[in-house]
């Protein structure tokens, strides 16, 4: 697992999603893009906020087997003529 990384020591690439903790003592996936912390809400809208004081890259998603529709699907397509 990566470890806390302060802002005052270096900031995320743009657009990148991280893990964050702000000065209320809160932690959060957000966004960081244009030197601005951005949020989702419930609406799936992007809210601006400041506060962090770390952050952290997100690990990569798990690697999920193919479920069987989707091997049906794969199949058809390799066997269609």
């Amino acid at each position: 697992m990566s470890e806390w990384i302060s802002v005052k020591d270096r900031l995320p690439e743009h657009a990148q999603m991280a893990l964050v903790y702000v000065e209320w003592e809160r932690m959060f996936d957000a966004w960081y893009a244009n030197d601005v912390w951005y949020e989702s809400n419930k609406d799936s809208k992007m809210m601006e906020f400041d506060g962090v004081t770390h952050w952290m890259p997100l690990p990569d998603p798990p690697i999920m087997p193919p479920t069987d529709a989707q091997i049906e699907t794969i199949l058809a397509t390799m066997l269609a003529p």
